[in-house]
């Protein structure tokens, strides 16, 4: 009896929908009827909480927002995702360890690359005026030499000498002081290296603990980026997430937005497209009925069996 029910019921409900759609106000929605399209609205997105430690806007973000956003609407030639200062999906700018640490060592970086390039000239003068002072010091030991082979300078080359020699220490005075000076700035160069080195490792030990650059949440429904290396790089990583929340997974295209690894990609990629095609294709509304019967019904089998 119950089967007999069951089986009017499905009937009723069919011929329903059936007869709803083929009258007047119905003939646009059979369609709909027979098919789910997961696309058919527009994900609308705002934006969260944005630490001020990133030092860009907000009105910054909404500009890269819509710029990773323009991806997806131009990969599936419909618009998928939209602003709306209300928008379910918030996206957050989230200041953490791994954002620090960045900016410690692009800081770092600068620094170190600046001091290198202030010490090369200096290293090249010093190494110049020794060259020069080396070849004066030569030439005032042969006219020495030269003198006392002959039993002794005459006064005015004996003068001469002397005031020689003297510029010549002064010369060498200059040139220890020059030395010293650059060792203090070479150890300091050294001591910024190290700590470069340093900051990079552990960057590089957090980033194994939190390898990601942004993260969806499906459960609170929101985006939060944590990196902001380059404008490209940013826009790359909210157009990954928002790919996610459009149901995306992963791809191994060498420059797919849905490339596990992060790069500064800002076009959909083939497999992209394709991927996003593919979620948005319609789908049988009778074929998911069956399958969650299917599922519900392996689900009870396996309780029994329990």
């Amino acid at each position: 009896m119950k089967k007999i029910l069951l089986g009017i019921f499905v009937v009723i409900g069919v011929f329903s929908g059936l007869f709803a759609a083929f009258t007047p106000e119905g003939k646009a929605t059979l369609n709909q009827l027979l098919y789910y399209y997961p696309c058919s609205s527009p994900v609308e997105y705002s934006i969260g909480s944005v630490d001020a430690r990133f030092n860009i806007t907000r009105a910054q973000v909404l500009a890269d927002l819509k710029q990773a956003a323009a991806i997806w609407n131009m990969a599936e030639g419909k618009t998928l995702l939209v602003y709306n200062p209300q928008g379910q999906l918030l996206v957050n700018m989230v200041y953490d360890e791994r954002q620090s640490l960045d900016t410690s060592i692009s800081s770092l970086e600068q620094s170190v690359s600046q001091d290198r390039s202030n010490l090369q000239p200096e290293i090249a003068q010093y190494k110049q005026l020794s060259s020069d002072f080396e070849t004066k010091l030569q030439n005032l030991n042969q006219q020495i030499e030269y003198w006392n082979n002959r039993g002794g300078a005459p006064p005015d080359e004996f003068a001469k000498l002397t005031e020689e020699q003297k510029q010549l220490q002064e010369e060498a005075d200059k040139l220890n002081t020059l030395a010293k000076n650059l060792n203090q700035s070479s150890n300091n160069y050294n001591f910024k290296v190290g700590q470069l080195n340093s900051t990079i490792n552990s960057f590089n030990q957090t980033l194994a603990q939190k390898p990601e650059e942004g993260v969806f949440d499906p459960s609170r429904n929101e985006i939060d980026i944590y990196f902001d290396n380059s404008n490209r790089e940013l826009i790359h990583t909210m157009a990954h997430e928002m790919g996610h929340a459009l149901g995306l997974n992963h791809n191994s295209g060498q420059t797919s937005i849905m490339n596990p690894r992060t790069n500064e990609s800002t076009t959909a990629s083939l497999q992209d497209i394709q991927a996003i095609q593919l979620q948005c294709q319609r789908e049988s509304r009778w074929e998911i009925f069956i399958s969650r019967l299917q599922n519900i019904a392996r689900l009870l089998s396996s309780q029994v069996a329990k």
